[in-house]
């Protein structure tokens, strides 16, 4: 009988240097098609899906206010969604995403969660109720805006609805 997938949502804090840094290397080897040379922040709170000691799944969080059109909103900024080759085709990237949006209503204050992901991966999100944005969106690099290439997306709690206009990450992305 296989071991049933045992879920962690801990703050970076919580996680001694060498398991954060074992988590963040379960990145490794992914293909995220994201521009080269970018610096991004690394997320504060991990949810973490276990296979017995292994990690399986995961998806990060960074609560951040950011600006949309004429409005400062607090995000759930989720960032290093990714599932260990071995356990794809579960369904664990999806069920770590459900669980980092709602600890993210509940224990963040957030209004509305935001992602920049690649147009290969667009469908999955729009699955879990994310809309993509047709608005410019902007983040810090090197201390200069750097305007995002590829797709950004929003998911709404409630009847947030998200303002029209620009989006400004104010700072590093996620």
């Amino acid at each position: 009988m296989e071991n049933p997938i045992r879920i962690d949502i801990k703050h970076r804090d919580e996680m001694t240097p060498a398991k954060h840094l074992a988590v963040l290397r379960g990145e490794e080897g992914l293909e995220w098609g994201a521009p080269e040379g970018l610096e991004w922040s690394h997320p504060t709170w991990h949810v973490l899906l276990w296979q017995a000691t292994t990690l399986a799944a995961h998806a990060g969080l960074v609560r951040r206010s950011i600006r949309a059109g004429d409005r400062t909103l607090t995000v759930a900024g989720l960032s290093s969604v990714f599932t260990v080759p071995a356990y794809r085709g579960q369904g664990l990237a999806k069920r770590a995403v459900r669980v980092a949006m709602d600890y993210a209503a509940r224990e963040m204050q957030a209004t509305h969660g935001f992602l920049l992901c690649r147009a290969h991966v667009q469908a999955l999100y729009a699955g879990l109720g994310w809309q993509a944005l047709d608005v410019p969106v902007t983040f810090e690099q090197a201390g200069a805006p750097y305007a995002w290439p590829a797709v950004a997306m929003v998911y709404r709690y409630g009847a947030a609805l998200w303002p029209k206009g620009q989006v400004d990450l104010r700072g590093l992305p996620w």
